[in-house]
């Protein structure tokens, strides 16, 4: 019996020491987006790994989310196209009822498609999009060009047979100028 005030103690100790841990973070983040420059790289990945952090440790809390969607946009902005697809499904996986989880997984839909040109893995995302979240804002425009993803327009196509026609000329020309 005599035990149990020492486990109280203990028990506000790592509550104490808990919020201390997830305050400071938090600080950091505020600092870090105050001088971020998110169109640099390097200042926009420090700032994407705060959020990521604070998301993996304090995934209960109610800006996790948030943070969470804010480190895949900057990772898919950075480059890092299959970072922010990891953080895009897991935030679907972990807040599927979230106003962004649709955002989140038409934007790895997105991704695929116009940053990767993986067609096959952006008609999966698209469909399970489709599937999840038929009213969102997205929905009817990405209903429509689903059948034609991948595919060029025909005005593109004009485009490659006149420049490849162009360049079978220029390459005929300096093969006769050179003899």
């Amino acid at each position: 019996m005599k035990l149990k005030p020492f486990v109280y103690i203990f028990l506000l100790a790592l509550l104490v020491s808990c919020n201390s841990e997830q305050k400071k973070l938090q600080q950091k983040i505020t600092a870090t987006e105050a001088k971020a420059d998110k169109e640099n790289i390097e200042s926009a990945t420090a700032l994407a790994q705060l959020y990521e952090e604070y998301a993996e440790k304090f995934k209960e809390d109610e800006k996790t989310p948030s943070y969470l969607f804010k480190a895949a946009e900057l990772y898919q902005n950075t480059g890092a196209y299959a970072k922010s697809i990891e953080l895009f499904s897991l935030f679907t996986q972990r807040y599927p009822e979230n106003e962004m989880a649709g955002d989140a997984l038409f934007y790895k839909g997105f991704i695929y498609e116009n940053m990767l040109g993986d067609v096959p893995q952006a008609k999966a995302a698209y469909k399970e999009f489709l599937g999840l979240y038929p009213n969102h804002k997205m929905a009817e425009s990405t209903r429509q060009n689903l059948p034609y993803i991948g595919t060029l327009p025909e005005w593109t196509k004009d485009i490659e047979k006149k420049s490849k026609d162009s360049t079978s000329e220029i390459q005929a020309k300096d093969s006769v100028s050179v003899e």
